[in-house]
């Protein structure tokens, strides 16, 4: 999708099955208003995504979900046995409720991490430089974070 607009996604706008793909453009903001976002691949998200209800993202497929940009608001859980990644600030503007990843795959934080409540890596995590976790309760980071 190539639009410098906000562009408000909810569950089920378009399809109710898995896409193949997605891929956003870096201009521009992704509202994603909860439900849930499913692939058979995967899932990049080149501008700010800023998410109005909680929400799940899964790659059947083993796809990396990848957020280049900042993340802010709800609640996003990432399923996918592929690579999470976080290229940016999370909840910098508005801290997210929770964040949670899955067991399988991979997790990277390019920056740092600010919720309310609960962060939870069910999955091995690369930390950037200088990254800072921040909540009102303590990490969960698995045995293999590094």
């Amino acid at each position: 999708m190539n639009t410098a607009a906000a562009l408000p996604r909810s569950a089920c706008s378009w399809w109710c099955g898995a896409l193949t793909s997605l891929t956003t453009d870096a201009p521009g903001s992704t509202a994603i208003n909860g439900g849930s976002v499913r692939t058979t691949g995967a899932q990049t998200y080149n501008d700010a995504v800023s998410l109005g209800a909680d929400t799940t993202l899964t790659s059947t497929g083993g796809g990396n979900i990848a957020f280049v940009s900042t993340v802010d608001g709800a609640r996003p859980d990432g399923d996918t046995t592929g690579a999470t990644r976080f290229g940016s600030t999370v909840g910098a503007a508005t801290a997210l409720a929770s964040l949670t990843t899955d067991a399988g795959g991979t997790t990277s934080l390019g920056g740092n991490v600010t919720t309310t409540g609960a962060q939870t890596y069910n999955d091995a995590v690369s930390l950037g430089a200088d990254t800072t976790l921040t909540s009102t309760v303590p990490a969960t980071l698995p045995s293999q974070a590094r």
